[in-house]
């Protein structure tokens, strides 16, 4: 199975644990690929809101409620960072690593959730590297972002439009809610 994630992505974050959850129960490898998420900044309230707006601000509010409610319930610290930041160059780190890259995974998801870390920093991408344990040559920042740009391009040629996705017997699922479908597929 492939899964496409985004460390700034909460419902990439969300589907962290599910995933690891059928790769346990059924035996099954995953292969992870960065993708680039586009997550909206919360929308705040004007004097001069419209309906659209508001309609806008309240769902992103609704959203952000629920992937909390959803963090809770797997026991996941989950602190919304007062301004989104960039994970790409650790998206870009995600495909250099030689070796299991879960390690890293894990540990970046945390520096973004729960530490609220700039995950496009090279000094911070660095230590979670040394901290995960995993092998990845030094960071160079020009090839590293480019090897990101083209990864991009091959996931949105494939269909992906957001993270998380899975493509699983060249079925490709957007998004954490199809995790019991593809535990079906899985079990079939």
């Amino acid at each position: 199975m492939n899964a496409y994630i985004d460390f700034k992505s909460p419902a990439s974050y969300l589907a962290l644990a599910p995933t690891l959850s059928l790769i346990v129960e059924f035996s099954t490898a995953v292969h992870w690929h960065p993708f680039r998420s586009a997550e909206r900044p919360m929308p705040t309230e004007v004097a001069d809101e419209t309906v659209g707006d508001r309609h806008r601000r309240v769902r992103a509010r609704s959203r952000r409620e629920l992937h909390s409610h959803y963090a809770v319930a797997q026991g996941l610290k989950m602190h919304w960072p007062v301004e989104e930041g960039s994970s790409d160059l650790a998206l870009a780190a995600l495909l250099m690593i030689e070796d299991d890259a879960l390690p890293f995974i894990k540990v970046a998801y945390a520096a973004y959730w729960d530490l609220n870390q700039n995950l496009d920093e090279p000094a911070v991408i660095e230590a979670l590297l040394a901290q995960s344990g995993v092998s990845a040559p030094p960071i160079e920042e020009t090839s590293y972002r480019q090897a990101l740009e083209t990864a991009q391009q091959y996931a949105e040629d494939a269909g992906v439009v957001d993270a998380p996705a899975f493509v699983l017997a060249d079925q490709l699922f957007v998004g954490r809610e199809h995790m019991p479908w593809i535990r079906e597929l899985l079990a079939s």
